[in-house]
């Protein structure tokens, strides 16, 4: 029979994970190369020993909420903020 809590549990057990946790902070390390000095993201790398652990804390707990993204396009470039 499928469980439905322990699913859920081993999604975020996984998504949790030092692995996974490690390779988005390096992405978005990358992808955000070279953003304004007031771009948020510089908040969280700058705080990322503080963040860390509340994160992976919330993504466990299941009380993490990802925010939306906002595209905006200038000249025909879209530029995702």
């Amino acid at each position: 029979m499928y469980n439905e809590r322990r699913a859920t549990s081993g999604i975020r057990d996984r998504l949790a994970s030092d692995a996974v946790i490690d390779a988005a902070y390096a992405w978005l390390c990358a992808r955000r190369k070279g953003s304004s000095h007031n771009h948020d993201r510089w908040h969280l790398r700058w705080n990322w020993q503080r963040q860390e652990p509340r994160i992976l804390s919330q993504l466990l707990s299941g009380t993490y909420r990802f925010q939306e993204q906002q595209r905006v396009t200038r000249r025909g470039t879209v530029t995702e903020l």
